[in-house]
């Protein structure tokens, strides 16, 4: 069973995680409510720290702990775990605080109480990669047992197999085969329940609708759409059973017109659609349910577009470059730290959150600009996007397009003009 645990924090400078520590979750009467214990230790370097004054309330009676790495006590001094050879800290300080510590740890320690676990990350400066993040949670859940899927387990990250509570399986999600061999691997276990569920499926595509290969497209809904849904319906047992979360991760491109990204758009708003009603399907069923509306995040499925092309009769040929920089996220937009976004996904999920979470920066502002504003302001943005490229051509290769000089000014001219008047396109 997970344990639930409040507030997370993932500290960006250091890639260290701080979890909930400005939240109050690390004293006494926190163990107590949810019935372990949970503390980090840090081992620091010779420079003189500040002195912290700290309250009793978060002096939790988890001493004497021996150092998991040597076998030796801590001792608590003013507050402070104190290890018998080096200086380390309770770590249910403010997250201020704490980062100030950080610049002198050179080892940080996430320990358990209960089952005496333990990760040490060397340096001050390691930045976690997702695997690796999910490591620490496994810490902060007190989770039994985690399913770590991929089409290749080879790729699944050796940091995060290496657990005994960590299995990795084998999931196509497009073959229904896959998916029932992983349902009844997991309804063997334990109790044959799953406490939470995170669809994370997707595949990334680039074409203007024009140009769109119907077959690509349909194999796109399949891998966005078909696929996730399929995984639900089979997986929906063994949450219901013990009341557990599922998630869906969504895109933020399915609530405005993002040009060449219709039919990835399309399936991630469908699967959108299609979750948020299951959430009220399920809730009879005690089952919460999430979408995680997703913008641009600094990933490494980028490299996958490299032999992307157009069609050789596009109209769009003009400016395949731009949108291939697009593609391959070579283009102006600010994409969203890997590790921020993580963080905060799981906090969400940690809460049991339901309905649709945004993440923060350029996705809330689609989630308010796309409900307090006309959608014409959106249409015409993205016109102005697309037109002002090809203002910029030549005149030869837009006749070679078939794009005429008064069509080019005249679609430029329509997108400033719904963009002021706020007229319906």
């Amino acid at each position: 069973m997970f344990k639930t645990y409040p507030g997370m924090i993932i500290h960006l400078e250091y890639g260290i995680c701080t979890q909930g520590l400005d939240k109050l979750t690390l004293n006494a009467k926190a163990a107590e409510c949810y019935e372990w214990k949970h503390f980090v230790v840090a081992e620091f370097r010779d420079e003189l720290l500040e002195e912290i004054d700290l309250d009793d309330e978060y002096s939790s009676s988890v001493c004497p702990f021996k150092c998991p790495s040597c076998d030796k006590e801590f001792t608590k001094l003013s507050g402070l775990f104190q290890h018998a050879d080096s200086r380390v800290c309770n770590a249910s300080l403010s997250s201020g605080v704490l980062s100030k510590l950080l610049r002198t740890v050179e080892t940080l320690v996430v320990c358990t109480y209960k089952d005496d676990w333990y990760l040490s990350i060397s340096g001050p400066n390691s930045i976690l990669a997702g695997n690796d993040i999910l490591i620490i949670q496994r810490s902060l859940f007190m989770l039994d047992e985690l399913y770590a899927t991929s089409r290749d387990v080879s790729k699944i990250g050796k940091a995060l197999t290496a657990n005994d509570n960590v299995q990795a399986l084998e999931l196509d999600v497009t073959k229904p085969e896959h998916i029932k061999r992983v349902s009844e691997i997991i309804s063997k276990n334990d109790d044959g329940g799953l406490d939470y569920l995170i669809n994370n499926t997707g595949r990334n595509h680039f074409m203007p609708i024009l140009d769109e290969d119907i077959e690509s497209a349909k194999l796109i809904f399949g891998t966005n759409l078909w696929a996730p849904l399929t995984i639900l319906k089979a997986f929906a047992p063994l949450v219901i059973k013990p009341k557990g979360h599922i998630t869906s991760i969504t895109s933020a491109s399915g609530h405005i017109n993002v040009p060449y990204m219709g039919s990835y758009a399309g399936s991630k708003q469908t699967l959108e659609l299609a979750t948020d009603t299951l959430r009220l399907e399920l809730e009879p069923f005690g089952v919460e349910v999430l979408c995680v509306v997703t913008g641009a995040v600094q990933t490494n499925d980028q490299p996958y577009f490299e032999n992307w092309k157009l069609p050789e009769d596009s109209l769009y040929k003009p400016i395949k470059q731009t949108i291939l920089s697009h593609c391959q996220g070579q283009d102006s937009y600010k994409r969203m730290p890997l590790q921020g976004y993580l963080s905060n996904v799981v906090d969400q999920i940690c809460r049991r959150a339901t309905g649709k979470y945004w993440y923060r920066g350029a996705t809330t502002s689609v989630k308010w600009g796309t409900s307090l504003f006309p959608q014409s302001l959106f249409v015409g943005y993205t016109l102005l996007q697309l037109h002002s490229c090809l203002l910029a051509l030549s005149n030869e290769d837009c006749i070679r397009s078939g794009i005429k000089e008064r069509d080019r000014t005249g679609c430029f001219g329509k997108a400033v003009g719904a963009m002021r008047n706020g007229s319906a396109m």
